[in-house]
């Protein structure tokens, strides 16, 4: 199949573009540590000035809200992070785009073979973390690996096709890529990411929820801290899965329109 064949290559051609340079390796794990001590040292500084808990957060599993959702943010950002939403606007700009488009590669497996090297480093980073935390904290996770395997793989699908959408528009207008980082970032903030959805005022906390993000972060906090099942998780699991499915077939349509496009006008 051509998808999966120049998918592949493009996969391995971008973690060998980025690892040419070995040294990255460890940087990116220094990275990875420091950040996530960073937040550690300051949730503690919470719990020694008395915090109990606020929400699914509380002194006794601060670890494992922190991680999931510092995990499951990886993931997310894989899928509207700067890779994928500049994939095109930059070839644009290098002047490479039209050559791109009448290549004989499959078009979304170059757009997602540019994300390699960056699941690459996710996967890293978040295997360094998770060993961290079980050797020196009390990381513990009560529910199934394979529910939790799930949600991280239609999160992904979800987010990904929203980023081939913003992609394929930003090849058309570049001001779209720039939209991407403003929807990541306003994402990361709203979201409990780091913190649980309680610590924002009522009104606006019903809008947070609503939030994919939210709803997939909330049902890994669900299976990690409480044990939840798929029973429990299947409101949230449905919405994510909807939301990839509608995603990917939008950005499939968006990316053909404007495909079409760059063939009669250019671009």
């Amino acid at each position: 199949m051509r998808f999966l064949r120049d998918l592949g290559i493009m996969f391995i051609t971008e973690i060998k573009r980025y690892y040419r340079w070995k040294e990255r390796i460890v940087w990116d794990v220094l990275f990875t540590l420091l950040g996530f001590f960073g937040f550690i040292l300051v949730w503690r500084a919470v719990l020694m000035g008395g915090f109990q808990g606020v929400g699914d957060l509380t002194a006794e599993n601060y670890i494992t809200f922190l991680l999931i959702g510092s995990l499951l943010w990886v993931v997310i950002k894989q899928g509207i992070g700067w890779q994928i939403a500049y994939a095109f606007a930059d070839d644009k700009h290098r002047r490479v785009l039209p050559y791109i488009m009448i290549s004989p590669l499959n078009k979304i497996s170059y757009l997602y073979g540019k994300i390699g090297a960056g699941l690459v480093r996710a996967v890293l980073s978040n295997v360094i973390i998770i060993i961290i935390a079980l050797l020196l904290f009390n990381f513990t996770y009560k529910g199934s690996l394979i529910l939790t395997l799930l949600f991280f793989i239609l999160t992904f699908i979800a987010f990904s096709g929203i980023g081939l959408i913003v992609a394929s528009l930003g090849a058309w207008r570049e001001g779209f890529s720039e939209f991407a980082l403003v929807f990541a970032e306003s994402l990361y903030l709203l979201s409990g990411v780091y913190y649980p959805i309680e610590v924002f005022p009522e009104g606006i906390r019903n809008i947070v929820n609503l939030l994919p993000t939210t709803q997939a972060i909330n049902a890994v906090r669900a299976i990690g801290i409480h044990g939840a099942g798929l029973y429990e998780t299947m409101p949230q699991l449905l919405y994510i899965g909807v939301l990839a499915v509608v995603a990917s077939i939008l950005g499939y349509i968006t990316f053909r329109w404007v495909k079409n496009r760059a063939m009669l006008i250019g671009i």
